[in-house]
């Protein structure tokens, strides 16, 4: 989907997060799974490079945990492991990117301080040089990674696949640290 018109529709914006978050919402809340997998996909093959962040200029750090939240809630709702477990790869690099950035942020601070654990990044496009502990985007990311464990937990049942039982549980151990 594209953004606006005019200058934003110019190729740079084509990985802009919340066209693909805001359609991905509507088409799975509508139950148009069909073009929700075809966009999701998209997205996740082509915007999502392989050290989990986005071919996009200046993406808020809440569109990572949105994009794996929304990802999960197509798995939960409709059951389909197997395009989950195609489009993994992106999934666990983005998963990956935010853990980093947890990690970092807990080597950097003493465990006493507020933003603790906390991720920074931006809070938006156009103030993408300004990067802080925003709440709304270490929510967004806490459910994104809760909703991958609980994803991870539902394929490994599904599957009765221990390995993905565990890498959800733990998934969802380290979003509640």
């Amino acid at each position: 989907p594209k953004y606006g018109k005019g200058v934003y529709w110019a190729a740079q914006h084509d990985g802009f997060p919340p066209t693909t978050l805001s359609l991905g919402t509507c088409l799975l809340d509508w139950g148009l799974v069909e073009e929700f997998k075809t966009r999701q996909a998209y997205y996740l093959e082509r915007f999502v490079k392989s050290d989990g962040t986005f071919n996009y200029y200046g993406p808020a750090l809440a569109e990572y945990g949105q994009l794996l939240d929304l990802t999960a809630a197509y798995v939960l709702r409709t059951g389909d492991v197997a395009w989950y477990q195609l489009h993994r790869p992106a999934i666990d690099g983005i998963v990956g990117r935010l853990l980093r950035l947890r990690t970092e942020s807990c080597r950097g601070q003493s465990r006493d301080a507020l933003t603790y654990g906390l991720l920074s990044g931006s809070a938006e496009a156009d103030t993408a040089s300004h990067q802080d502990y925003f709440l709304s985007g270490n929510v967004w990311c806490w459910r994104g990674l809760a909703e991958t464990g609980a994803a991870l937990v539902f394929v490994g049942r599904k599957q009765s696949d221990s390995a993905w039982l565990h890498r959800g549980q733990a998934l969802i151990d380290e979003a509640q640290r």
